[in-house]
């Protein structure tokens, strides 16, 4: 199959949309962090940057709650954005459950490893394993699975 001239337009348009929101997402959750060891009185300097200077309004207990929002909201931009390059760039329409398969399969094995580390008293294990595993969602990594295998299911 030839790819045509808009479908690498969307590629990039895509791609460029990805990288943006990976900064963006890593821009705000670093200063979320920073405003929260600053609270915690773990930084003698404010390094949150001037445009987020607002973070020092939350407390940190609410700091943590938008960061779980915040992920959530992430990973549902990603889903959405990589449904959209299935669709756009690849010409595929039915292949995007697969794609939410994915990721409600990594959201519940997050939680699912969330909460037994919770519950056996290996919450920071739990916690890791369920943050890299969130990690992942909130990027291109899904889609990234997905391509050669649908080119290799195209194949047959």
């Amino acid at each position: 199959m030839k790819t045509s001239r808009k479908q690498w337009i969307w590629g990039v348009v895509l791609t460029l949309l990805f990288i943006w929101l990976g900064a963006m997402r890593e821009v705000l959750f670093v200063n979320i962090n920073e405003q929260i060891l600053f609270h915690e009185g773990g930084r003698n300097t404010y390094r949150v940057i001037p445009s987020l200077h607002f973070l020092g309004q939350y407390s940190i207990a609410e700091l943590e709650r938008w960061k779980w929002i915040l992920t959530l909201l992430y990973m549902a931009m990603h889903l959405l954005l990589s449904s959209f390059a299935l669709k756009q760039v690849f010409g595929l329409h039915g292949q995007r459950r697969w794609l939410l398969a994915i990721y409600a399969l990594g959201f519940v094995i997050a939680g699912v490893s969330y909460v037994t580390g919770k519950h056996l008293g290996q919450a920071e294990l739990g916690y890791t394993l369920s943050r890299v595993i969130m990690g992942a969602l909130q990027s291109p990594f899904p889609l990234m699975l997905m391509i050669p295998a649908l080119m290799l299911d195209k194949e047959d």
